[in-house]
């Protein structure tokens, strides 16, 4: 295994050691999920995010303690400040694969934008563990795949 580069971001800020630190690596080669859970797990933050570049395209996977997360905002967020730190972004705009499908990464001065895919969603039934997460139900509950959109 190659060594991999990391570093942290405070999302959400622009002070150090304040909002959201987000821990990002670069990969050269491909890892096993149980290595990149067990590294989300050695950095300790809510979330680690893996950026690599293959066929001309950044892939990105992210997870946190408990596993894989899909598609956070945060770190996203971190990911593309860390390419454009690194000066590994051809142009204004980039495209990034994750789980749930391709979506774009806009920069337009010092703001980063996120433009996310359109995701098919279901009607689905309301869980029965919802009260272990809210404590009030619903209007309806929409899913596709791992995500899943609480309507109050």
């Amino acid at each position: 295994m190659n060594d991999i580069q990391w570093t942290v971001v405070d999302t959400f800020t622009d002070k150090i050691f304040h909002g959201e630190p987000i821990a990002v690596c670069s990969l050269q080669e491909t890892l096993n999920d149980e290595l990149l859970h067990a590294i989300a797990l050695e950095h300790h933050y809510s979330e680690t995010v893996f950026l690599q570049s293959l066929d001309s395209a950044w892939w990105f996977r992210s997870f946190n303690a408990q596993g894989e997360v899909f598609s956070q905002g945060n770190g996203l967020l971190a990911a593309a400040h860390v390419c454009r730190q690194m000066q590994k972004i051809p142009s204004q705009n980039i495209e990034i694969k994750t789980v749930l499908g391709g979506m774009k990464i806009l920069f337009h001065n010092d703001r980063i934008y996120l433009e996310y895919p359109h995701i098919q969603v279901q009607p689905e039934k309301i869980p029965e563990n919802f009260y272990d997460f809210f404590s009030i139900l619903p209007l309806e509950v929409l899913q596709n795949g791992p995500v899943v959109v609480a309507v109050f």
